[in-house]
Order: structure tokens, then C-alpha cells, then sequence
């Protein structure tokens, strides 16, 4: 067996000869499973409720029973597969029972095909849930550098096939306007000089296809009032609301661009309500801590 924590499944049935059947195939597929016996179709919210199962069986009930624990797991956990065991399974009760809400209708007669449907939907449910968790990983993190990136002293500004898609105050602020409307979906060369924009298209393109390494580039900035300045800014890739995109940096003041990058790498790191790193940074930390040798002159407090 490759897991040491035994799968919990909820096994809905008014006897519990399934709950040894489905035991003794998954022990034998070298599956570790813990099945909670629910008899009767009133106690399944509170098992779902409580036990947090990756798989939901249901056999000797009728399709009337069947429809309201489909309806009850709907409810409180739509997202843990179904499997109804029937008497006898034909191709009319395959499609009755998932028209229910079953992932699939499977004959208890049919050992080896409860064990493959079992172990098929279960590893549906695990990359699902892991895929819901990356995703909400990836939209913690994005926010997190929305808010390093607005909060940050330095000007900067994101663009998308040459659209101005966002920039912080500190750019609004460098530019001379207040409301980011004016400037924020709108052509980027609206911005700069004509003479500057043959070098900031080039460099966009350059960007995008990783031939942009870590010189600067010059252009003069077309600001509100009608006057000019120019600028020395920095160019990364990125990316915004799930597109590619340059990101455009203007420092505040004369420092190494590196710095910027370390410090929305940190934030990612972290947990954006207490500023406590995530559990594999600080296990990371750790374990780099640890490998680290004490400086000489040091010694342990214990002898």
C-alpha cells in the first residue's frame, strides 16, 4: 500500500454485508479504506458533513432512496463521486442510476468491476481536489503580488499585446493622472514620445520572447500636462489575468532591479492574512538552517 491513512468512504445501506464487500475488495487491491455505515438515508447529511469522504456508495436501496441521497450529497458535498450497487445491472439502470446522480452503477455480483470503478473514481476525486487546491493557490499568490505591485514605491505598469492592462498609483502618480481610466486600456505608445517608440516595441517583443535580459531601456514619457521626461525603466515578463504580458518598472530611486524580484518572491511566500511563511518555504527554511554549519565560536547550550 502506498498510503498509510486509510481512505474514509460512507457506505449507505440497511445492512452491512456491502460495508465487508467493499472492505475486503479494496484490502485486496492493497487500498487502505475505513467505511462509515449509514442505514438509513436520514443520517447521510451528518456522516457527509462529518467525515469529509472521498467516496459515497449506496446499495440495496431503491431508486427512490437513491434520488434522495444523491439530492443530500448534492447539497452538502457535490463534489464525492457516487457509486450505486444494484441487484442486477442492465444498460436501462446504468443510465437511470446516473441520470440520479451515480458516477456509475455497478452489480455487486461484479467484484472486479466494483474495484476498478472504486479506485477510478477515487483517483478522479484526489486530482480534482488537488487541482481546485493549485488553483486556489495560484489566485492567492496573484493576489498577493496585485498587492506588492500597487503598494510598491515604484511606478509600474502592465501591458498586453501593446494595451496599457494596469498600473499601480505610483505610475498614475509619475504620469500626472488620477483616475487610471485615462490611461488604463489604452495603446501604450499613447504615453511616449513618437521618437521612443520604434525602441519600446522592439523591447516589448523581446520581452515576451525571452531575449530581454537585465539591461535597462530608455524612453521619453508623454506625461498629462503636455511636458516630457525621460525614463530609465526595467522590463520582466509576467502575467495578467491569466495572460502574458510585460511588466514595466520605473524604479523610485537608484537600486539593484533584483530587489524587486526578491521581494515579491518573498510575499508569495507567505500567508497574505499573517505574514507567516507557508508550511513548504518553512520547511524549506528549515531544512536550509539546518544544513547550515554554526559559525566558528559557537556551541550548543547543552554539553
Amino acid at each position: 500500500m502506498t498510503d498509510t491513512v486509510a481512505v474514509p468512504l460512507v457506505v449507505l445501506s440497511p445492512t452491512r454485508d456491502p460495508v465487508e464487500t467493499i472492505n475486503s475488495i479494496m484490502r485486496r487491491a492493497g487500498e487502505a479504506v475505513h467505511c462509515t455505515w449509514i442505514p438509513a438515508v436520514r443520517d447521510l447529511g451528518d456522516a457527509l458533513a462529518q467525515i469529509n469522504p472521498e467516496l459515497l456508495v449506496c446499495a440495496q436501496i431503491d431508486t427512490e432512496e437513491l434520488k434522495n441521497a444523491a439530492g443530500i450529497r448534492d447539497r452538502i458535498a457535490a463534489q464525492v463521486p457516487l457509486i450505486y450497487l444494484a441487484e442486477q445491472v442492465t444498460e436501462s439502470s446504468m443510465l437511470a442510476g446516473m441520470q440520479i446522480g451515480a458516477r456509475d452503477v455497478v452489480s455487486h455480483n461484479n467484484q472486479a468491476r466494483l474495484q476498478a470503478v472504486m479506485a477510478r473514481e477515487l483517483r478522479a476525486f484526489r486530482l480534482e481536489r488537488a487541482l481546485q487546491s493549485t488553483v486556489q493557490s495560484a489566485r492567492d499568490y496573484r493576489r498577493q503580488l496585485e498587492t506588492v505591485l500597487q503598494r510598491s514605491a515604484d511606478a509600474i505598469a502592465q501591458v498586453q499585446e501593446g494595451i496599457l492592462v494596469d498600473a499601480n498609483e505610483a505610475w498614475l502618480e509619475l504620469f500626472g493622472f488620477v483616475n487610471p481610466d485615462a490611461i488604463v486600456g489604452q495603446p501604450l505608445m499613447d504615453s511616449f514620445d513618437l521618437a521612443s517608440h520604434s525602441a519600446l516595441k522592439g523591447a516589448l517583443v523581446a520581452c515576451l520572447q525571452g531575449r530581454w535580459s537585465d539591461h535597462t531601456l530608455r524612453a521619453a514619457a508623454q506625461l498629462a500636462d503636455g511636458s516630457q521626461i525621460e525614463l530609465e525603466m526595467v522590463l520582466s515578463p509576467g502575467e495578467f489575468d491569466g495572460d502574458p504580458c510585460v511588466r514595466m518598472i520605473v524604479p523610485a530611486r537608484k537600486r539593484d532591479d533584483r530587489q524587486l524580484a526578491s521581494d515579491l518572491a518573498d510575499a508569495v511566500r507567505r500567508d497574505p492574512t499573517t505574514g507567516l511563511l507557508y508550511r513548504r518555504p518553512l520547511l524549506e527554511a528549515i531544512a536550509d538552517r539546518m544544513g547550515t554549519p554554526p559559525a566558528a565560536g559557537v556551541r550548543s547550550g547543552r554539553q
